[in-house]
């Protein structure tokens, strides 16, 4: 009876472990400015949020559509108004194009960067992506993977510093 048992569950174990695995590989880090920040912070900026993309994973315009939605996280701020909608979106090998409606009366050039560099690292992690060129209204900006300095690893210390020397 045990052996019989054992044989009924094992394929529902296996099967268990093979969905979650499945449902992992769904997800995308969508990336958004922390609410509260300093700039000098060991934190940084620039908060990762994984997202549920099941079935969407290569959809950019769905994908771009939920980001702009805003986080879930209470720690985290919207990159852009609530008001902002993606008109466009196209890909061209490692180049990906963004047309969004005009943030120019609710961002400053400052705050319009930011919400860039955000979104430029979530196209770049999502969709492996080199160049990201975003529009809205009058404002272009175009962030390149390689300018994109982000501090993901965590500052050292003062200890760790001194030990290096």
């Amino acid at each position: 009876m045990k052996k019989v048992l054992c044989l009924l569950v094992l394929p529902v174990l296996v099967v268990s472990f093979c969905a979650c695995t499945f449902f992992k590989a769904d997800t995308v880090s969508f990336y958004y400015p922390r609410r509260e920040f300093l700039f000098d912070e060991q934190d940084g900026v620039i908060a990762p949020e994984n997202r549920d993309a099941s079935g969407h994973t290569t959809d950019m315009q769905y994908l771009l559509s939920l980001y702009l939605m805003g986080p879930l996280s209470q720690d985290l701020a919207p990159a852009f108004p609530k008001k902002t909608h993606l008109i466009s979106c196209s890909r061209n090998d490692a180049k990906i194009n963004i047309e969004l409606s005009d943030t120019s009366e609710d961002l400053t050039d400052a705050d319009f960067s930011l919400s860039c560099a955000c979104l430029a690292l979530t196209c770049i992690r999502a969709f492996s992506a080199e160049e990201i060129m975003i529009i809205s209204g009058s404002r272009t900006l175009s962030i390149r993977e390689d300018t994109l300095l982000l501090y993901e690893d965590p500052f050292p210390t003062a200890a760790e510093t001194e030990k290096t020397k």
